[in-house]
């Protein structure tokens, strides 16, 4: 091959290159303006948020007898993290629920927090003001205390004050086993362990819409119900997210979203139940008053989180990489200026109408 030739090859390749990045300008330019806000907190950066006016939570539907809800996948007769894993694994970029996995759940608990008595976490105090929507809590948080597990269902919930703890970790996953006596931790590696104790007065959606960029995560539902809604990682991308570092959307409300649908994406799950879901899902959870306990365990998974949508994945990972292992927890009180900012828009907008259904369905 002449060298001339060689060269034509490279210039080709050179402008192929550019081609690529001139398509992707302005995922590049996102991906960057990301990571200043997060990075450089400085007053425009944090202030500067997409289309000039951020979160519009507070609009809601006029109704919503015209949503028709969607479930995902479901899988029944299975009692095994072995046997689960298999389904999972063939179909790993879907959700998927595992009907009455565990056989005895609330003993099950029972033995868990008879072992954990002693555990310190660290609980949220707030108000409750109606049960929420999908981009905006029912509930405003007004502080933290800590608790022992053992002594947190003993507590009397006083009106419309609640106490709850959410993304704590306290469990050892060799402690949860299946019926046959196995840990998840034996199958897969299990990063931590993010869980979920409450005891509310009323129904919740104390959890608005967000997503896990970089993770595949198990959930088992122990006490009470919580009902899901999922949101499509392609739905995702439409109200401008962010990672910092678990994917918050900036943009929308409840009328945007469904202005252009008719379905949720919805499924309870009930006590024993064990609920798969891939990196990229956001989900909204509505939590059934009365004692309540889900726990989640993470599997970091960079490269399904690449596959599922690239760009986000890759600012997951960039911002994981960049920031320091105590913003990594997934808590969004551990100061990332950006989140501070976010948190001041309004949220406690009027109540979702499909609260009601989805109260009945949780029933």
């Amino acid at each position: 091959m002449k060298k001339s030739d060689g060269a034509a090859y490279f210039r080709m390749f050179i402008w192929f290159i550019v081609g690529l990045l001139c398509l992707n300008v302005r995922r590049l330019w996102l991906l960057t303006h990301h990571l200043m806000m997060i990075h450089f907190p400085d007053p425009f950066l944090v202030n500067y948020l997409p289309n000039g006016t951020g979160f519009s939570r507070q609009p809601v539907p006029e109704t919503c007898d015209h949503v028709v809800f969607e479930s995902v996948r479901e899988v029944h007769g299975l009692h095994d993290f072995k046997s689960a894993l298999k389904i999972i694994e063939a179909d790993v970029e879907r959700p998927i629920m595992f009907r009455k996995f565990l056989k005895h759940p609330v003993e099950d608990w029972k033995q868990l927090e008879l072992q954990y008595t002693n555990e310190t976490v660290s609980f949220n105090t707030g108000e409750q003001f109606h049960r929420g929507g999908l981009w905006a809590s029912g509930a405003q948080s007004t502080g933290k205390m800590d608790m022992k597990i053992g002594e947190f269902f003993n507590q009397k919930q006083i009106n419309s004050s609640i106490q709850y703890c959410s993304f704590v970790r306290f469990l050892d996953p060799k402690f949860v086993q299946d019926v046959e006596g196995h840990s998840l931790n034996e199958f897969i590696n299990v990063g931590f362990d993010t869980n979920f104790l409450s005891n509310f007065n009323e129904d919740l959606l104390a959890t608005p819409i967000h997503a896990a960029p970089l993770v595949k995560s198990y959930s088992l539902q122990y006490v009470g119900k919580k009902l899901w809604v999922f949101f499509r990682p392609e739905e995702m991308e439409l109200f401008d997210p962010i990672n910092i570092p678990s994917t918050n959307v900036m943009t929308g409300n409840e009328v945007e979203y469904m202005k252009n649908r008719n379905h949720l994406l919805v499924v309870v799950q009930e006590e024993g139940d064990f609920f798969y879901f891939p990196p990229h899902w956001g989900h909204a959870v509505f939590t059934k008053k009365g004692p309540n306990v889900m726990i989640n365990f993470r599997e970091l998974d960079p490269m399904l989180s690449l596959k599922i949508n690239f760009w986000r994945g890759l600012e997951g990972l960039l911002v994981r990489w960049t920031t320091s292992s105590k913003i990594k927890l997934f808590n969004p009180l551990n100061g990332l200026q950006v989140l501070k900012r976010l948190e001041t828009f309004p949220k406690f907008g009027k109540e979702s109408p499909c609260a009601s259904r989805f109260s009945q369905l949780v029933a």
